[in-house]
């Protein structure tokens, strides 16, 4: 979840003429940039998008997204009224759907790391519990002859083990 998340960064330049490029913007105006949310995995997604600076506006701000698919998202980037080159950001978090979504939202709008706690728990608990089930918690005894001997008498026996 957390290694497609981040932030985003876009370029624009604030010109005081007309371009074909879409990050070449008239002072004072806005373009529109489609930002795609992408889903390889197969278990669907929730993307949160946020604008990260002045100057950006995101629509929509949460996409669903499902298994091998991509949803679009729309950046609105406002060029500054001064000419020059300016960064704009995005920061987008996602999250595996595997909570109800009232409960992912509801721990979104607590802190942004907050269902990815909740959600990590969700699969790592019933690990913990099944490794607790197959191993024990006992005591893990090492009874290896070869405990005592320096690393060259290991070496050496195992390989006259192999001949």
């Amino acid at each position: 979840m957390v290694g497609p998340s981040g932030t985003q960064e876009y370029g624009i330049v604030s010109a005081e003429f007309e371009s074909d490029k879409p990050t070449v913007v008239p002072q004072g105006e806005s373009t529109n940039l489609t930002y795609p949310v992408d889903n390889g995995g197969v278990i669907p997604i929730v993307a949160y998008l946020e604008p990260a600076s002045e100057g950006v506006a995101v629509s929509p701000h949460e996409s669903h997204v499902g298994p091998r698919s991509v949803a679009n998202a729309t950046v609105t980037l406002q060029a500054s009224p001064e000419t020059g080159y300016y960064r704009r950001f995005v920061v987008e978090h996602r999250y595996l759907a595997i909570l109800p979504l009232p409960v992912i939202q509801t721990l979104y709008a607590v802190h942004p790391w907050a269902p990815v706690i909740a959600i990590d728990a969700v699969i790592g608990v019933p690990f913990y519990y099944l490794g607790i089930e197959l191993l024990g918690t006992g005591r893990i005894r090492d009874r290896s002859l070869d405990r005592g001997y320096g690393l060259l008498t290991r070496v050496r026996r195992l390989v006259a083990g192999l001949y």
